[in-house]
């Protein structure tokens, strides 16, 4: 008489989904594991982006305070000129960033972040002047009268659209 044996056992079965389960968990990890460092990828990229473009806002020298007569004075950083434009290509944002400037006027970021997922948010102090002489400006460092604006706080928002 032949003896026939189970071709699947029970405690086999058992193996199989546990070993299964394991590399499912794993696949799970490695995936969220991916995922977290795309994340703080695309969040480093961005907020070094927003840390240029209020470095360009403050230190431009389209648009800063300008020390002395015409193109020859020296640019002042955190002294943004009244009388000059502002713009979104000047801080160094392509069209596939989004922008929104609070506190001052940049042609181009006038934006709501809406739904963007990441949204990176910089605040500069700046003053507002225009025409500023070599005279009047040691006037304001000494506390004389002074046609520049109280310091004052502006902020960058910048997106990835």
């Amino acid at each position: 008489m032949r003896e026939r044996g189970q071709i699947f056992s029970v405690d086999f079965m058992i193996s199989v989904s546990v070993v299964v389960l394991a590399l499912a968990v794993l696949v799970q990890a490695i995936e969220l594991s991916n995922h977290a460092g795309q994340d703080a990828f695309n969040q480093g990229e961005l907020y070094g982006k927003a840390v240029q473009a209020t470095q360009l806002l403050v230190s431009n020298e389209a648009w800063t305070c300008r020390l002395g007569l015409g193109a020859a004075g020296m640019g002042l950083d955190n002294c943004l000129d009244a009388g000059k434009a502002v713009d979104k290509q000047g801080l160094g944002l392509g069209e596939e960033f989004g922008c929104q400037a609070v506190g001052v006027k940049v042609a181009g970021c006038d934006e709501e972040p809406g739904k963007a997922g990441n949204v990176v948010g910089l605040k500069r102090v700046v003053v507002m002047g225009s025409g500023l002489g070599l005279e009047e400006f040691r006037a304001c460092r000494t506390g004389r009268a002074c046609s520049l604006s109280a310091p004052k706080e502006v902020e960058l928002r910048v997106w990835r659209k």
